[in-house]
């Protein structure tokens, strides 16, 4: 189980970089490109899976 929320909270900590990138990147695009707040929302779900996979890890028992 320990194994399986380390793995999921740091997949989905490289999703939430990934799409901050992707906003910031659309943000900073001369043309004006309006969408890039889906991207940044889909990072701050991402961001929150993480802190969420990583408080489970730390209350997990370890394994016998």
């Amino acid at each position: 189980m320990r194994t399986y929320l380390a793995v999921t909270g740091i997949l989905f900590g490289l999703f939430a970089v990934m799409h901050f990138f992707i906003a910031w990147q659309h943000a900073r695009a001369p043309v004006g490109s309006e969408w890039w707040g889906w991207p940044a929302l889909i990072g701050v779900i991402s961001a929150a899976l993480t802190a969420w996979a990583f408080r489970l890890l730390r209350r997990a028992p370890a394994a016998p």
